[in-house]
């Protein structure tokens, strides 16, 4: 069961990310939290609160249609876990050959900076008809590049030369692996396609 009194700590943790992201990262350090625990308390009421966001604007965009604005949701969700797992395999691979990351702290640098992209995300595919406010919150996604950069000394312990390539990488991930999947679940649900 979700413990809605994590509700605060959720959202300050993803404003802290945006604002305030090498504090932030000091403190998730210190945290020592298990990826459940992460995945509990910070994923799982992000995915609900997205899919319930989505859910509510396809309602308008399916002309209160009630069960496309349910795949959407389940949409969501679905791409939410997926984005998450899959970036984070491709990251394994990819710094495999760097031997003082932790695995826990890339799938933690993956977990909080989907957070944040989601938290755009979501609000660009609910103004999917309005060109100019989706386009800003398109561009807003990027945002999730400043807790990946910020990652890079505090959990990551990667050589600040490093930094930029790194962020770009996982950056490119975890903006690009959402958007696919959600147009692969979109034909297999047979929902009509939002334009990116």
């Amino acid at each position: 069961m979700i413990n809605l009194s994590n509700y605060y700590s959720f959202t300050r943790r993803t404003k802290e990310l945006i604002t305030n992201s090498r504090k932030e990262w000091k403190i998730i350090d210190n945290e020592h939290n298990k990826i459940s625990k992460i995945v509990k308390e910070y994923i799982l009421p992000l995915s609900i609160i997205c899919s319930i966001v989505v859910f509510l604007g396809s309602l308008f965009r399916f002309n209160y249609a009630l069960w496309p604005s349910v795949k959407m949701s389940i949409i969501t969700i679905v791409s939410i876990f997926l984005s998450i797992y899959t970036s984070s395999a491709i990251l394994n691979e990819f710094i495999n050959s760097i031997k003082d990351i932790k695995k826990d702290n890339i799938k933690k640098v993956v977990i909080y900076a989907c957070g944040v992209f989601f938290v755009f995300h979501t609000l660009s595919v609910i103004f999917y008809e309005d060109g100019f406010i989706k386009s800003i919150f398109q561009l807003a996604q990027f945002i999730c590049g400043i807790p990946i950069f910020t990652s890079i000394d505090t959990a990551l312990n990667l050589k600040r030369e490093k930094a930029w390539t790194f962020t770009i990488f996982i950056t490119i991930l975890i903006t690009g692996i959402p958007n696919i999947l959600e147009q692969i679940l979109e034909r297999i649900l047979n929902i009509p396609i939002a334009s990116i």
